[in-house]
């Protein structure tokens, strides 16, 4: 008896099923069991001071602070909602930290579900998944998946794009009225935070919408018409970037005199064209994707370096041909994946025009709300060209390359241990009974999380050799009373081996003040704020 034929290609799909959700499970295992290994040997001040400022504001029972330098944005919907209200269940930081980055991963995970369910991709969700929770490149995997400083920012565009994705005409007035308020609550939210999300989510997203409209046009219909399936998407993405904007002038015109934080867009003013700049934001792109500039020419052959390279290049070639076909043929395509191409390539070439002609930042990170959505346009091309062989060995290939360079990481990664001196200096510290102190900025925070909050620091401005006033404290996530409020009581100064040398101010102190000196550390003790400055001034 000869086989049924035609369940083989069900069959086929179920295997493939089975074989994705295992890989997902596999991406997610490791690094969860990567980051509750390594964390602490990877942690550093900017994580730190996002564990000091909830902790803060639950002991003060505040939602913001105003004696808080926020650096670039102010935290208004951000990762403090859920490590503060851990530090309500327990004051370790340990835990807090652990727990808090994996209920962030696990919450980006529901949303990008949430997207995929919107595209009525849920057996596509592993892939989606396991590429979200993979270190692909060094600054995704800092800023996102140890840092989770940039969860919040990926789960609101998943969010509001599967929103959109789901409207129907059968949508009562009710429930679209509902979901208007809900999203624009959303966006005003975002914009209170800064311009941030505005420019990366909510600009190309109506860019993105109004071009798929014009795409719609015909001259056989009205301009304005409902029959044009992008008409919705119109309206709902200028609604949100109607209430992003008005958050974000809120944000300029009053919580700016309010709060303290670093406003980028303050400083944002036209240049001329600077071929320099260009190399950078092509940089940034290839960076994002895995990619490294070797140092030197034996850097070109090695492993660790040449593999995430590769991986880069290909991916991004494999990026830019799916947004090529999708824009090439639009008939072939849903509305909700070229909707997708369409905010990639909007965003992309508004960004082109930032980053060449103003004086924005050319920081890789800053791409990461943009590329997060390469993956679905990718996907969605892989899908269309699924019955051809050679794309089904394209797209294992691509599942292959990425899991290498995520294990290159990953190798690179596992020895590495940035806070061992540390460690042992803030031991010490601890059991001599101190709890003020002073160190530069990316030795300060990065101390009161390693003592469990036991101690408090001055943070100085990382680089400030010349420095003759102890008060003048680095302008970014610490308490802005570090200004004006010296410590009380016995406080400690921290040195690294490096600062040891090259800053002017311990050349000033008096080596008998050396308490402890191990480890790539220095530190000095003093009885009084007044001694430590009659010992600067001597």
């Amino acid at each position: 008896m000869q086989p049924n034929v035609a369940t083989k290609p069900v069959r086929r799909r179920s295997y493939v099923q089975a074989a994705s959700w295992i890989w997902f499970a596999g991406c997610l295992f490791v690094l969860l069991f990567f980051l509750a290994r390594h964390m602490n040997a990877l942690l550093n001040s900017d994580m730190a001071g996002d564990l000091i400022l909830p902790h803060m504001l639950v002991q003060n029972g505040e939602w913001l602070s105003r004696d808080w330098y926020y650096s670039t944005d102010l935290r208004v919907f951000n990762t403090q909602l859920v490590f503060g209200a851990l530090f309500f269940l327990t004051d370790n930081w340990v835990v807090v930290r652990v727990v808090g980055t994996l209920l962030l991963i696990l919450l980006l995970l529901a949303c990008s579900w949430y997207f995929c369910a919107s595209l009525h991709w849920q057996r596509w969700f592993p892939l989606l998944g396991g590429v979200l929770v993979l270190p692909t490149s060094m600054d995704y995997f800092e800023i996102t998946l140890l840092y989770t400083g940039y969860i919040p920012y990926l789960c609101t565009a998943f969010v509001v794009f599967g929103t959109a994705f789901r409207h129907t005409p059968a949508w009562s007035r009710r429930k679209t009225v509902l979901v208007f308020v809900l999203m624009g609550i959303l966006a005003l939210l975002s914009g209170l935070g800064g311009p941030r999300l505005v420019l990366s989510l909510y600009v190309p997203l109506f860019l993105g919408a109004v071009v798929l409209y014009l795409q719609g046009t015909a001259p056989d219909r009205p301009f304005f018409s409902k029959e044009n399936p992008a008409w919705f998407w119109v309206g709902y993405a200028g609604y949100n970037l109607v209430w992003s904007a008005f958050g974000y002038g809120i944000n300029a015109k009053f919580l700016s005199a309010l709060y303290s934080y670093k406003s980028y867009e303050d400083a944002l003013y036209y240049i001329s064209f600077y071929a320099y700049r260009l190399e950078a934001f092509i940089n940034s792109w290839l960076a994002i994707f895995g990619y490294t500039a070797p140092e030197g020419d034996a850097a070109l052959f090695d492993l660790s370096v040449a593999l995430p390279n590769g991986v880069a290049f290909a991916l991004m070639a494999l990026v830019v041909y799916a947004v090529r076909d999708i824009l090439r043929y639009p008939d072939r395509y849903t509305p909700a994946i070229r909707f997708c191409c369409l905010f990639l390539v909007t965003g992309f070439w508004a960004f082109f025009f930032l980053y060449l002609f103003t004086s924005m930042p050319c920081n890789a990170r800053y791409n990461i709300p943009l590329v997060v959505f390469c993956p679905p346009v990718v996907v969605a091309f892989l899908l269309h060209r699924a019955a051809q062989k050679p794309w089904r060995v394209v797209a294992v290939c691509a599942l292959c390359g990425l899991s290498l360079s995520a294990a290159s990481f990953y190798n690179q990664l596992r020895t590495v241990d940035e806070n061992v001196g540390r460690r042992q200096a803030v031991k010490f510290l601890v059991s001599q009974g101190y709890t003020d102190g002073f160190a530069t900025f990316w030795n300060a925070d990065v101390c009161t999380e390693l003592s469990n909050g036991a101690l408090e620091l001055w943070a100085w401005p990382e680089g400030s050799t010349e420095l003759t006033d102890p008060l003048a404290v680095h302008p970014g996530l610490q308490l802005i009373s570090h200004r004006t409020t010296p410590p009380e009581g016995r406080l400690f100064v921290l040195f690294s081996t490096v600062e040891m040398q090259t800053f002017t101010l311990p050349q000033k102190l008096d080596t008998r003040r050396i308490l402890y000196e191990e480890n790539g550390f220095t530190i000095y003790g003093y009885d009084s704020y007044d001694a430590f400055v009659s010992d600067i001034n001597q």
